[in-house]
């Protein structure tokens, strides 16, 4: 009964504060407004009977003046203190009406009782008006900007916004004269606009405020227009003289906008509380836990649904302690992720305050707002099971119980965050080399059912000790936990024999499995999961390369994980898509010993630069290709660029008799890739007849059958080949008379040392003789200086090719030059290769 009285004083004193409030409200907007306005017309009467303002009374003005810019620049420290716009506008827009009211009535000659100069006042004129022209603009659009929103017009509202700016040029561009008519125009559609705007917010909103604007809108337009004293006199009225008028104007509006601004402070001032009514109302029912936290963890608010979460009545004392319900750790655990990112989304779980007690968990959101914790708490404890549940069906694969792919990213993660903590993250990857075999002979439901077995078994090895995922159709990946390297190569080990040695079952038919697994270590390094993952494939890959049924392990820290970053970015954007974006071609000039300066031949050479524009390491970049398997494609996209430049530049190109191609043994050894180049070839014939093929003994060795027969169809095109790195593999020699090439490019290897080594010196010297021999022409590679240039020139090689000449050049800068000499930029080596490079009787016969 207690409770139920106390609910009626507290009904009853609402509707009281209600009743009252209306009262004001009705006050402010109707009764307040009509008072100003009799006020003013009773004051404008006894001024106009007293003459008041009678000629000589202009001394008034500065009393008005100061008054106002009092005023103006109380609304301005307002303004600052409340950080509100339209204090701001107020007050400049009430100095602007004085300003307007003295220039009326001729006034404005004078500004605080000093002479303005009098060759200032027609520029002040014209600013006074249009600044005040687009204060009151601005002052109208903040005054009923929510209602502006709603009637909509957004170009038309736009275009008087911009018609200030329109006015502001003209009263800097005009004379006053020609300022003035201009400026009447501009009004007079200005008007029109506002009013139509106001009728349209009075009929959709009810406003009264609108209505007193438009009062106020009037009596200005109509006294400062002339429309009053011209009404008086056709009604031979003499109430008031001019100067009263324009004062009267001044005052009412003045007096009018301040009670449509402190009318819609109000109702700012009401909705706001309303809002705070509701939200405590909201938080005082909401279902969930809400609560501040001070940042020393104590609990400064909570909810009723909060405390009953906690089961405290209030918060005095250690029952407000963070700490004494989740824990030091979980107290530490919400700061360090809310210091890192400013808000947090967990599960955590409440202390056991005694042995009995079960523990609950609770989801926790929480944001870091004006230095305290703003949260929620939701109690999760009885969606635990089934969140495990789904969680668990979500990431695993449903043929063989492992891992899918979402669960392995999330072990991944997981992973390296526990390496980032100082942890050592072990990974296995595994890959069965005999799967499709079952497939194909067996069908695919035996091949699923011997995967089950396959990974049962795996399972039973690893125990406790890791977790298998399933990658791809016959690739696992193994996290091992808590166990030593030693002990994660042991188990490793004893899958592998145990598919080797202990056959599955296909039916009666016994099946032994072999498999390559890598094992990598990680150690104190910053890796995202999908280098992780390349990683360990990567080592996997080098153990099914050695044949042999042993796991290959991999330690890797962060030097060395950041030695293989680039290419480990490079192998993820190969194999993810494709693309030739940042791929382009330079090109090295290769000089003539014997004619430098009536010959420009080049070698094509690939680069590519990242998205931020940083080149990208050659070497990584032919390595990640390779491995990712694009490397065909990069050669297919070489050649026909270098092709097409050919045919563009045709013309500049008299003096090029070849032009250095690489091809990499992968795409020789693709017949996709040799008919696209023969068909490329055959299309740009007229200018691939300079290219000079360059293949190195590895690529040639692969396969030599095909290699020969790329060749043959290739000088039958009227192309040339080159032996590249010619002299570095130990059968260069014996399969020189197998190979029909054009030409032998001298390993650099031998040429950047061969004036300090003797060695060197004979071994080109026995490359220049045999290729002399066999009509081929001699490309040494790697020539850094004058010495070395002097000693090729002397053993009689034909071309040279290295930084003594040129570094790789711009195609544009290729096309521009004559010969290959006009890249020297060392005066001394120019001077050596003018007088000393002379052509040798015996070089007409190898010169092309």
């Amino acid at each position: 009964m207690v409770d139920m009285n106390a609910s009626d004083i507290e009904v009853k004193d609402r509707a009281r504060r209600s009743r009252v409030d209306r009262v004001f409200s009705d006050f402010a907007a109707y009764l307040a407004p009509v008072i100003v306005v009799l006020l003013a017309m009773g004051t404008l009467v006894y001024w106009g009977r007293a003459s008041y303002f009678a000629s000589g009374a202009v001394q008034v003005m500065p009393m008005l003046e100061g008054i106002v810019l009092a005023l103006s620049m109380g609304l301005l420290l307002v303004s600052v203190a409340s950080r509100k716009w339209l204090y701001v506008l107020f007050a400049g827009w009430l100095v602007g009406n004085l300003r307007l009211t003295a220039l009326s009535m001729g006034w404005d000659t004078q500004w605080l009782g000093q002479a303005v100069p009098e060759s200032l006042v027609p520029l002040m004129r014209s600013l006074s008006i249009a600044l005040y022209y687009i204060l009151t603009y601005a002052l109208f659009s903040q005054l009923f900007k929510t209602e502006l929103a709603r009637v909509g017009y957004e170009r038309l509202q736009t275009a008087g916004r911009l018609s200030g700016v329109v006015m502001l040029a003209a009263a800097l561009g005009l004379s006053y004269e020609q300022f003035l008519p201009f400026m009447w125009m501009l009004v007079a559609v200005a008007v029109c606009l506002v009013a139509w705007l106001l009728a349209l917010i009075i009929r959709q909103t009810r406003s009264t405020q609108a209505v007193w604007y438009s009062i106020a809108l009037a009596v200005v337009v109509a006294i400062g227009s002339g429309g009053v004293g011209v009404l008086a006199q056709a009604l031979d009225l003499h109430l008031f003289d001019d100067t009263a008028l324009h004062i009267g104007a001044a005052f009412v509006s003045s007096l009018l906008i301040a009670l449509v601004i402190a009318n819609s402070e109000r109702h700012e001032r009401q909705h706001r509380i309303r809002a705070q009514d509701e939200l405590k109302r909201v938080y005082q029912v909401a279902p969930v836990g809400l609560f501040s936290l001070s940042l020393q963890g104590r609990l400064v608010r909570a909810n009723p649904a909060m405390k009953e979460l906690l089961g405290i009545a209030s918060l005095e004392g250690e029952r407000g302690c963070w700490e004494n319900h989740f824990g030091r750790d979980g107290w530490i655990r919400l700061l360090d992720q809310l210091e890192r990112d400013g808000e947090v989304e967990i599960e955590i779980q409440s202390q056991r305050l005694y042995p009995e007690q079960q523990p609950r968990s609770y989801l926790l959101k929480a944001v870091l707002e004006n230095g305290q914790v703003e949260g929620s708490l939701q109690d999760i404890t009885g969606h635990g099971d089934a969140l495990s549940r789904i969680r668990l069906q979500s990431n695993q694969d449903p043929l063989t119980g492992a891992m899918n792919p979402q669960g392995i990213d999330i072990e991944l993660r997981t992973g390296i965050e526990r390496m980032a903590a100082g942890e050592t993250f072990l990974l296995g990857y595994l890959e069965l080399s005999s799967l499709k075999t079952v497939n194909n002979l067996y069908g695919k439901a035996a091949g699923d059912d011997i995967l089950r077995q396959i990974c049962e078994r795996i399972k039973e090895i690893l125990g406790i000790d890791g977790q298998l995922g399933r990658v791809t159709g016959s690739e696992f990946l193994i996290f091992f936990a808590n166990i030593t390297l030693e002990k994660a190569r042991e188990l490793a080990q004893r899958i592998i024999d145990d598919l080797l040695i202990r056959p599955l079952m296909i039916g009666s038919a016994p099946f032994r499995f072999q498999c390559a697994v890598g094992l990598v270590e990680l150690k104190h390094a910053h890796i995202e999961p999908g280098d992780a993952l390349v990683v360990a494939k990567r080592a996997a890959r080098t153990a099914r390369k050695q044949q042999g049924a042993q796991v290959v392990v991999q330690q890797y820290n962060a030097r060395e994980l950041a030695d293989q970053s680039l290419e480990l970015r490079l192998l993820r954007e190969f194999t993810s898509a494709f693309s030739t974006d940042g791929f382009s071609v330079v090109m090295q000039p290769i000089m003539s010993l014997s004619d430098p300066f009536g010959s420009l031949n080049f070698e094509v050479l690939l680069r590519k630069h990242d998205r931020k524009g940083v080149a990208v390491h050659t070497g990584k970049l032919i390595s990640a290709a390779e491995e990712s398997g694009v490397m065909t494609r990069i050669d297919e996209w070489v050649v026909s660029t270098t092709l097409e430049w050919l045919d563009a530049n045709q013309s500049r190109l008299e003096n090029t008799a070849f032009v250095c191609v690489n091809l990499n043994g992968m795409s020789l050894n693709d017949p996709h890739f040799v008919e696209s180049f023969f068909a490329t070839f055959q299309r740009y014939q007229h200018v691939a007849r300079k290219l000079l093929i360059e293949i190195t003994e590895t690529v040639a060795l692969q396969d030599l059958d095909t290699t020969r027969t790329f060749i043959a169809r290739l000088q039958a095109m009227g192309a040339r080949v080159a032996l590249d790195d010619f002299g570095a593999g130990y059968t260069s020699f014996a399969y020189l008379k197998m190979l029909p090439a054009n030409a032998l490019k001298i390993d650099g290897a031998f040429v950047r040392s061969m004036t300090e080594h003797p060695t060197d010196i004979a071994i080109v010297r026995a490359i220049v003789t045999l290729a002399r021999s066999l009509n081929m022409f001699t490309i040494a590679e790697w020539a850094e200086d004058i010495p070395t240039l002097r000693m090729l020139k002397d053993l009689g090689v034909d071309y040279v090719q290295g930084y003594v000449v040129s570094r790789p050049q711009q195609p544009e800068l290729i096309s521009k030059a004559r010969h290959s000499a006009s890249f020297i930029d060392d005066h001394k080596t120019r001077q050596f290769v003018s007088y000393y490079v002379r052509p040798n009787g015996d070089d007409s016969s190898r010169m092309l």
